[in-house]
């Protein structure tokens, strides 16, 4: 129903029901038969076993002969819940004769006692299984061969012949005239009286009999009174319907006493019938449907003494079966007025017949019949008033409030005045009331608040399902979530401008649908279900269901935050949107962790701890949207943020997960980048006229951070302190290793310019950064922690020495060359760097210096590989020389190169001998 409401409107819902009411049969079937197959597949299987005769070979002394045995005849005894009826007992056998013959001796095989009780528990389990409901033709054709097969079958056949007799008669003689009419009626009700009379006289001694003339002749007074009514106005309408309540009263009261269903069957068939085998099509309605209602009546007093299904489900066919067929052919809105009270009267009686019904016995929801009245009332009659008010604004809405109040209130009425066994009615009552509720909605909002309220409506019914141990409704809650969310997309709107922030149905449909697929999650995770140790429910939830708790806990929070990104977007100015987007994340995962802890809910957990990787990805947003990230009041934000953070991963210091440890890292790096952003927007801001400045804020705030948290890092106790290799050694690796490719690409790309200072070697802020960069890198490679594993901070020692002697060089040649671009103008380019001979000049200078420098060094420290380092230097700069530098003929800077490394190759010749290697193995060891 509630998916063809929801894709069509005209008479969707009532084709959807009918559609889902054949699947529901066919899927009954389907069961039903199999079930039956297998039950006999197994008693064959089990008569097979039973009836094999054992065996055996009787050998004599003098050979093998077959010869023929008898069988011990074990009498079974059957358990009293196999069978209703005691089984006969057991007939004594006489003892078995022995055949002729001298030397041949019988054996006797018993059969096995297990085998035996085996066999006993599988019968008396089979016996013992109830069996399953019938289906409506089913019953109507046992009710239909029990009729004419048993009884007095003549008497049934000329009773009902008669009766189809005198009603084609009385039409025929009502279209040609024959006799006066009023002559012709008497006659009829006379011979009515006759049969009644004949029927009540032979009850004791021929009750078959009597009770068929009985129904027969009541089936003819009511066709009698009906036919004076309508077709001959010969009765006032006061009177016909006093006279017809006088019958229907008088046929229930008959049938009561006699305790005769068949009577009420017959007696109420024939009242129904009457208008349709008289009708011409043109009788007034408001007569019909009065005769019915009194007709109704009776079959409600008969209700209140007898338990009788067939004459229930008679009633409900024949009113509601002609209602329909009625208002398809002939009701207009006109009708309206007169029309209504009958149906909310019909409907009242056979809601009413089933809760007496209830009253007297268990209901069996799951049989044709019961089910029916049950479920069959509401959904025919509100078809019927769907048909009847669709031209008055929101009256279906109204109906199906109406209708919601008036199940959930019965059900709480009748619920403790039921017993345990009846109160099923109730819990039916209760899911119409639900479902009532669900079709309010659309009837009367839009589809986005529908959306949230059936999602809110599935949520509830999950709960009740789970309270009770009812697979039904939790598999209805499943369904109406998902129903909910995809309601709401349908329905998606461009918001008006003039809708409140949060207050607008867009966002609060979809946070219903959010909030319901999470309570979902949480019930089928958390809560502990109780229900089968009480007994109330016969489903309670299991491995399978409880699985499913991650994909509505998915399902909810991928609304939750999509829901909360849009109203951002629709409703906050671009200006405001990263401040809103960054506390909209940390709110949700704080409250998560809360819930996380208090609920004992572990997967709420990853919800919290995917606050970071949001938070990186928000950071890029906030760079597009804004220069820097503090801007427009986003410093708060990012600082509860970082906040938030800090106290989710302060909630698993007790159960470490391979997760968390990543988080304090990545945590104390995003700090670091947002400071070092910030920085150097400000910088920029302050210091207007070259881009150096800001760019060497890029590598001077992780610098700075990472020497102070490798050298006083251990002072905050939390976290840094708890957890000291993550924070001073793992988080420092990466750090060390970006610091250092930063001072590279600053060499190689930055020419130093910092307006409004002058360029001065080693004193420009370019300068004093690298040269801090490398002062930094130094102590931080040599210097070490008690934490720290000797095997790791050996092989960042060893493995990091040639690599800052070559940062050492390229630093000094790359101000040797900002210093020529300066000074002299040479553009800071590779192409003009090179073909510049003052530039190649100071180059072979300082190439022959740094050899010189690195040579004297090793020979006065004995050590080899710092000479060899020096030495390799000296030849490059011989190389150059004659490789380059000697193309330069007759220039100066030929003339300064050349004999500035000539003059240093005879110093270090002199000063800087190559030491020994053996000396250099002392001075390792």
């Amino acid at each position: 129903m509630l998916i063809g409401a929801s894709l069509g409107r005209h008479g969707g819902w009532f084709y959807g029901m009918l559609g889902g009411l054949a699947v529901g049969l066919w899927i009954k079937n389907n069961s039903h038969i199999k079930q039956l197959q297998k039950e006999v597949a197994a008693l064959k299987q089990r008569l097979d076993i039973q009836s094999r005769p054992g065996e055996e070979q009787a050998k004599t002394e003098a050979g093998v002969h077959e010869v023929p045995k008898t069988r011990h005849v074990v009498t079974k005894s059957i358990p009293e819940s196999a069978s209703v009826s005691a089984p006969p007992e057991p007939v004594p056998l006489e003892e078995p004769r022995e055949p002729p013959g001298p030397d041949i001796k019988e054996t006797a095989t018993p059969i096995p006692p297990s085998q035996t009780a085996t066999d006993e528990q599988d019968k008396a389990a089979v016996e013992d299984k109830p069996p399953a409901a019938p289906l409506p033709i089913d019953i109507a054709t046992q009710w239909l061969k029990e009729f004419f097969t048993t009884g007095n079958i003549m008497v049934k056949v000329g009773v009902t012949v008669l009766f189809f007799g005198i009603a084609f008669l009385v039409k025929y003689a009502a279209e040609r005239d024959i006799l006066p009419i009023e002559l012709r009626l008497a006659g009829v009700a006379l011979g009515g009286i006759v049969m009644l009379v004949i029927g009540w006289r032979l009850r004791e001694t021929k009750t078959a009999y009597g009770l068929v003339l009985q129904g027969g002749a009541l089936g003819v007074l009511y066709l009698t009174v009906f036919s004076a009514l309508r077709l001959y106005s010969l009765l006032p309408p006061t009177l016909a319907f006093g006279i017809l309540f006088v019958f229907a009263a008088f046929s229930a009261a008959l049938a009561v006493l006699q305790n005769s269903r068949s009577l009420a069957v017959l007696g109420i068939s024939g009242g129904f019938l009457a208008p349709i085998l008289t009708s011409t099509g043109s009788g007034s309605h408001v007569a019909l449907f009065s005769y019915y209602l009194v007709l109704n009546l009776g079959i409600f007093g008969i209700a209140w003494f007898r338990s009788w299904r067939m004459l229930n489900l008679v009633g409900f066919v024949f009113t509601f079966v002609v209602a329909t067929a009625w208002g398809m052919k002939y009701y207009t809105p006109a009708y309206f007025s007169n029309t209504e009270p009958f149906l909310i009267a019909f409907y009242l009686l056979y809601v009413g017949i089933a809760i007496l019904f209830a009253f007297k016995q268990p209901v069996q929801l799951k049989g044709y019949v019961d089910g029916t009245l049950v479920f069959g009332v509401p959904l025919i009659g509100f078809g019927l008033q769907a048909g009847m008010v669709k031209h008055i604004e929101y009256a279906l809405a109204w109906s199906s409030l109406t209708l919601a109040a008036f199940y959930i209130g019965l059900a709480s009425i009748l619920w403790r005045r039921m017993n345990p066994d009846s109160r099923l009615i109730c819990e039916a009552f209760v899911a119409l009331g639900v479902m009532f509720a669900t079709l309010t909605v659309p009837f009367a909002l839009d589809a986005r608040w529908t959306a949230g309220t059936w999602a809110l409506e599935g949520a509830a019914a999950v709960w009740i399902g789970s309270r009770q141990a009812r697979l039904l409704p939790r598999v209805l809650g499943y369904i109406l979530q998902f129903a909910g969310g995809l309601a709401y997309l349908a329905s998606l709107q461009v918001p008006a401008k003039s809708e409140m922030f949060i207050l607008n149905g867009n966002y609060i449909g979809a946070l219903i649908v959010a909030l319901s697929g999470i309570f979902v999650a949480w019930r089928l995770v958390v809560q502990v279900d109780s229900t089968k140790s009480k007994g109330i429910g016969s489903h309670p939830l299991n491995s399978t269901e409880r699985s499913l708790s991650t994909p509505f806990l998915t399902w909810g929070l991928i609304w939750w935050f999509a829901a909360g990104v849009r109203e951002i977007d629709d409703q906050i100015i671009s200006t405001y949107e990263p401040l809103a987007m960054i506390l909209f994340v940390t709110f949700s995962a704080s409250v998560a962790h809360w819930l996380k802890q208090r609920l004992v809910w572990p997967q709420l957990g990853f919800t919290a701890l995917g606050l970071l990787p949001v938070l990186y990805g928000l950071l890029l947003f906030v760079l597009f949207e804004n220069e820097h990230p503090f801007a427009d009041w986003n410093l708060l934000s990012w600082s509860l943020a970082i906040a938030a953070h800090y106290w989710i991963l302060k909630g698993y210091d007790e159960q470490q997960t391979r997760y968390t440890g990543w988080l304090h890292i990545a945590g104390f790096w995003l700090i670091v980048l947002l400071l070092t952003i910030e920085a150097a927007w400000q910088v920029d801001e302050v210091i207007r006229g070259a881009d150096t400045w800001w760019i060497i804020m890029t590598g001077m705030v992780p610098t700075v951070f990472m020497m102070l948290m490798y050298r006083y890092g251990q002072i905050i106790s939390w976290p840094v302190a708890r957890h000291r290799e993550k924070y001073q050694l793992t988080a420092l690796l990466p750090m060390g290793v970006g610091v250092w490719i930063w001072f590279v690409l600053a060499n190689l790309a930055i020419d130093g310019n910092s307006r409004p200072l002058n360029y001065i070697p080693f004193l420009n802020p370019l300068d004093l950064v690298l040269m801090m960069q490398l002062l930094a890198l130094i102590y931080w490679q040599r210097m070490s922690l008690n934490i720290e594993d000797w095997g790791e901070r050996r092989w960042r020692f060893e493995n990091s020495q040639l690599l800052l002697a070559l940062s050492v060089f390229l630093w000094l040649n790359t101000m040797w060359l900002r210093l020529a671009h300066h000074a002299w103008g040479i553009d800071f380019d590779v192409s003009d760097m090179t073909q510049s001979r003052l530039v190649q000049a100071g180059v072979a200078v300082l190439w022959g210096v740094t050899g010189l420098s690195c040579m004297i060094l090793g020979a006065r420290k004995h050590i080899r590989n710092i000479w060899i380092a020096g030495a390799v230097v000296m030849a490059a700069v011989v190389v150059k020389l004659f490789m380059f530098d000697l193309a330069n003929t007759g220039t100066v800077e030929r003339i300064v190169s050349f004999m500035t490394v000539g003059i240093l190759l005879l110093v270090v010749g002199y000063f800087a001998p190559v030491p020994p290697a053996e000396i250099e193995e002392r001075q390792h060891e």
